[in-house]
């Protein structure tokens, strides 16, 4: 039996992977912080909060709700800042192809229009030198953009 060949990941487990190691440091420093939080509010509670064990367990919980609540927020913008970068990139990107589709239209139109004159100026030489011109002018599909199909 031949030995075993490593074979690279594919490129998208890596990713995946990546994603998992960013996403699971930044909420283990998240929850650390409501670690922190939490014991704060131990800290600044009352001395007559810290005497009773329920009253404890309630600073403690509360401490972690308001951290919990810390992480929840986080989170979301997180995830706002995600969508707002994307729904940027997708505007530009879709200025940028209109952009390209405007100048190749404007491209396809100059091409068009050499094409046309260099064809009328051959008919003409032709016409002055009294030679038969038989060759047809430049067709092209009105259905084309770069023939005003679009309302330009």
């Amino acid at each position: 039996m031949p030995p075993a060949v490593l074979q690279p990941a594919p490129r998208g487990d890596t990713i995946v992977a990546v994603k998992i190691i960013v996403y699971t440091l930044t909420f283990g420093v998240l929850l650390v912080l409501a670690g922190a939080i939490a014991a704060l509010s131990l800290t600044v509670a009352p001395a007559a909060a810290k005497s009773n064990g329920w009253s404890v367990l309630a600073v403690i919980l509360s401490g972690l709700a308001v951290a919990g609540g810390v992480v929840y927020l986080t989170e979301k913008l997180i995830n706002t800042g995600k969508g707002v970068i994307k729904m940027v990139l997708e505007v530009l990107t879709e200025k940028y192809k209109q952009h390209r589709l405007e100048v190749g239209i404007k491209i396809g139109r100059e091409r068009q229009s050499r094409e046309v004159r260099a064809w009328y100026e051959r008919q003409q030489a032709a016409f002055r030198a009294g030679i038969p011109f038989d060759e047809p002018p430049p067709v092209y599909f009105a259905d084309t953009p770069a023939n005003g199909a679009d309302g330009g």
